[in-house]
């Protein structure tokens, strides 16, 4: 249940994203802005995890003191909304030029080296409140599908699908465990399974298909805009009624 303190928390986060950059002030120049904490946030996390961010490292990071930190950022959710908007807008976006799906798999694939250079990112994604990068992102991910014949239901509903799996599948990637961890927990599988009990999973093993959590991203993307260019042709036949709201996208298969 969404309670007053919730709501004034979003409208803080929000008015703050929106803002503009800090304003000059009279006096001597501040020793650092808005722009620095939020840089040094990410610098943080980048090389520590979000488990280390704090505004005390950070005014440590920035030779500062934690009250100087305040004055520019007012808390730690404040910070993580800054520096989500932050790295969106240091993405290029999506291209509207050329073929849809083309476009579509650039844009996605962008989004997958995102959330694999920054996994700690995909911590935030589902909760994250929408700034001025994020939404400009939004519509030039709408904007590879114009022209389509998708309505704009399905425009929305084919971005919120692909952007879900890559987010679903870079969370699942970043909650593995270190390659060593992961090797001792594969061997100590090993030897408690039978595996002339599970025939399938013997076979596919014998074959080598059992990578690791990540590696089927491109096979996934692709049976994905499968789907989304079956619904193309299907609404350029004329096939297919319009329908609200993202079912019609499910529906062409």
């Amino acid at each position: 249940m969404t309670t007053t303190t919730d709501s004034e928390r979003d409208l803080r986060i929000l008015r703050l994203l929106w803002a503009p950059p800090d304003p000059p002030r009279k006096g001597p120049r501040p020793r650092i802005d808005r722009e620095q904490v939020v840089a040094a946030g990410l610098e943080l996390a980048a090389a520590e995890g979000l488990a280390a961010l704090s505004m005390r490292r950070i005014a440590a990071h920035l030779s500062v003191g934690v009250a100087t930190i305040y004055t520019h950022v007012p808390g730690r959710e404040e910070l993580l909304a800054l520096m989500f908007d932050t790295l969106v807008g240091g993405a290029p976006p999506p291209a509207a030029t050329g073929d849809w799906r083309q476009n579509v798999e650039t844009w996605a694939r962008a989004d997958w080296e995102l959330y694999r250079a920054a996994p700690w990112v995909t911590r935030l994604t589902s909760s994250a409140l929408p700034g001025p990068n994020l939404l400009a992102w939004y519509d030039a991910a709408l904007a590879t599908l114009a022209g389509t014949g998708l309505d704009s239901h399905e425009m929305v509903a084919v971005v919120e699908s692909v952007d879900g799996y890559v987010r679903g599948l870079a969370r699942e990637v970043a909650a593995q465990p270190p390659p060593e961890r992961a090797a001792a927990q594969a061997e100590a599988v090993a030897s408690f399974v039978d595996l002339d009990r599970l025939p399938t999973l013997r076979a596919v093993a014998r074959d080598g298909a059992i990578p690791g959590i990540g590696d089927h991203f491109e096979f996934g993307l692709q049976r994905l805009l499968d789907g989304v260019a079956a619904l193309i042709a299907e609404r350029a036949a004329g096939n297919l009624p319009r329908t609200r709201p993202s079912s019609a996208i499910y529906d062409a298969g």
